[in-house]
């Protein structure tokens, strides 16, 4: 896929100028997402106490260095080397913490979102419908997590079509926002 970045391979590893460049250049961008709010669920916030241990893990690095790629190569544009950024990092994290962990929500939502811009809209429903799964199986009672639900079902529903649902979805969003 083509990305302007020209980066191939992530390697929290590694020891040479140019590959340590690309892995402190999509770190950057994982922490602008989380920061611009894209990854309003991003791996901490389920993580709890193993966050600590996961900062010395290659793989979770790894995965969130991909995350970033996606982030950025999507706001550049790139949509196809964006989702495929993403995956990379969806299958990094699933192979440590399995399909189901909660900390795929994020995920799952980016790649919905690159989806829509693709025009993809039953594809991006698929992984809104997944992000929402995995929300629900956190703590729902939670104010920011219901939040966070209430917005993926708003985003559901207007790609598939359904407006009207998708604003109320929204409206208690924001509601819960506030």
């Amino acid at each position: 896929y083509f990305s302007t970045d020209g980066i191939d391979h992530i390697d929290p590893r590694a020891t040479c100028h140019e590959g340590q460049d690309d892995f402190d250049f999509a770190m950057k961008a994982y922490a602008n997402g989380i920061k611009y709010g894209h990854f309003d669920f991003h791996d901490g916030d389920a993580a709890g106490d193993e966050n600590t241990a996961w900062e010395c893990n290659d793989q979770v690095l790894a995965a969130r260095a991909y995350m970033g790629l996606g982030f950025a190569r999507q706001c550049k544009g790139e949509l196809e080397s964006s989702l495929d950024a993403y995956t990379k990092s969806l299958d990094l994290w699933e192979d440590e913490v399995g399909e189901n962990n909660p900390v795929n929500a994020s995920i799952q939502f980016a790649m919905g979102t690159v989806l829509i811009e693709m025009q993809r809209q039953l594809d991006a429903s698929d992984h809104f419908a997944k992000a929402i799964y995995l929300l629900k199986s956190r703590n729902p009672a939670d104010g920011g997590i219901r939040a966070s639900i209430l917005s993926t079902e708003g985003m559901l529903f207007s790609v598939l079509g359904e407006a009207n649902r998708a604003i109320e979805f929204f409206r208690q969003a924001v509601l819960l926002y506030q």
